[in-house]
Formats: structure tokens, C-alpha cells, sequence
């Protein structure tokens, strides 16, 4: 029976504390696509109960795109407009761990929290190379 009673209070326990964690926040992933990754950002709020997200592609130059967004206890589902759907679980106060998809599309995707100085910011390229090069140079004539 103390076993019985062990195993009760041991499973409520980590349903409260599963249910203390929040979404809220900025929460960003790499996504592998082909040979390469593209940063992935999804930030989620809460108003009065009422969830609202946009989501960020920065290495594309994409900022601020519309989504919808359902919580149900620790599982999020974010659609975003262009057809991107992401699931996923709260597994820790800092990891989303999910599966993003786009069309027939589909990879696994961890989101972990950004905090202050990591939040991503538009990306300035510029195309004056400066030294050192991380290759080769050879001067011909």
C-alpha cells in the first residue's frame, strides 16, 4: 500500500511541476536541411489567455511572419502562414522538442530559450573580406 501511495505522490508531483513551465519567450533551432542549417526562431506570448506567436528565418531574411498557436498543458502546436506547422513538447523550462514541417517536408526540431544578448537580431552581411581569410590566397600575374 506505501508503495501504492509512494507512486501517487511522486506522479503528482511532476504534473505540477511539468505545468509550472512556460512557453513564453523567444525559442530558437537549427534546422537541418540538405547539407546545410537555417536558424529558426519562434516567439510566443500570452495575453489574458489568449496565445500569439510570429516566427523569424533569419539566415532567409524573414522576420515577423504571422502564426497561430494552441497549448495544451506541456505540447504547443505553432502554424505559421506558408504551410509551416510545428509540434512539439515542453521537455525542459529551456528545450521545446518537436518536429517542424513544411509541405511533405520533415525534420526534427529542438527549440531552446533565448535570453537578452542571444536573441537573434537582423543579420548585416557585408562583402568586403578582411584578413585573416580562412583560405588560401595566391597572388598571380
Amino acid at each position: 500500500m506505501t508503495k501504492y501511495i509512494f507512486t501517487l505522490v511522486i506522479s503528482l508531483f511532476t504534473t505540477l511541476c511539468s505545468f509550472s513551465q512556460s512557453f513564453v519567450g523567444d525559442w530558437k533551432g537549427n534546422l537541418n536541411v540538405g547539407n546545410s542549417t537555417l536558424a529558426f526562431v519562434i516567439h510566443l506570448s500570452e495575453e489574458n489567455g489568449q496565445w500569439s506567436a510570429t516566427a523569424d528565418s533569419p539566415d532567409q531574411n524573414a522576420f515577423g511572419i504571422p502564426a497561430q498557436v494552441k497549448v495544451n498543458g506541456n505540447g504547443i502546436e505553432v502554424a505559421i502562414t506558408g504551410g509551416i506547422n510545428f509540434i512539439g513538447k515542453l521537455e525542459t523550462n529551456d528545450l521545446i522538442g518537436g518536429e517542424f514541417q513544411q509541405g511533405a517536408f520533415k525534420t526534427k526540431l529542438d527549440l531552446k530559450r533565448t535570453i537578452g544578448a542571444n536573441k537573434l537580431e537582423k543579420l548585416v552581411r557585408t562583402q568586403i573580406v578582411k584578413p585573416p581569410y580562412n583560405y588560401d590566397t595566391v597572388d598571380v600575374n
